[in-house]
């Protein structure tokens, strides 16, 4: 597995080829497959290592995500996978939950909120 530090500028595909060892901890959900418009990206414009820097970063991710053809895919996998950080299919880790819950009110009353 590829090393990852903490502080480096690595892109969107070095940190997935490194993430195989995420396979440990959710076996039963199989790891994105796709490629998006994130490919080739500074990764910390998805997983900003400070609190204050999200609005920026995440606005920039925001705008790419927003085009992605992958954005479904990525949308779905995320959903499926609540204990994922950073920006997946341009929302937040409180935009995913809410749209959990969102879909969950639908699936028990049929109805949107």
């Amino acid at each position: 597995m590829q090393e990852l530090t903490r502080n480096s500028n690595h892109t969107i595909s070095e940190k997935l080829d490194a993430v195989t060892e995420l396979e440990l901890f959710f076996p039963k959900e199989p790891l994105p497959k796709f490629v998006g418009d994130c490919k080739g990206l500074p990764t910390e414009w998805w997983f900003p290592e400070h609190a204050r820097a999200h609005y920026e970063t995440f606005s920039r991710a925001r705008q790419i995500c927003k085009t992605c053809p992958a954005n479904e895919e990525c949308l779905e996998f995320s959903l499926r996978s609540p204990n994922l950080h950073g920006m997946w299919a341009g929302l937040t880790p409180k935009q995913r939950q809410s749209e959990r819950r969102r879909r969950w009110r639908v699936s028990q009353t049929g109805k949107a909120k």
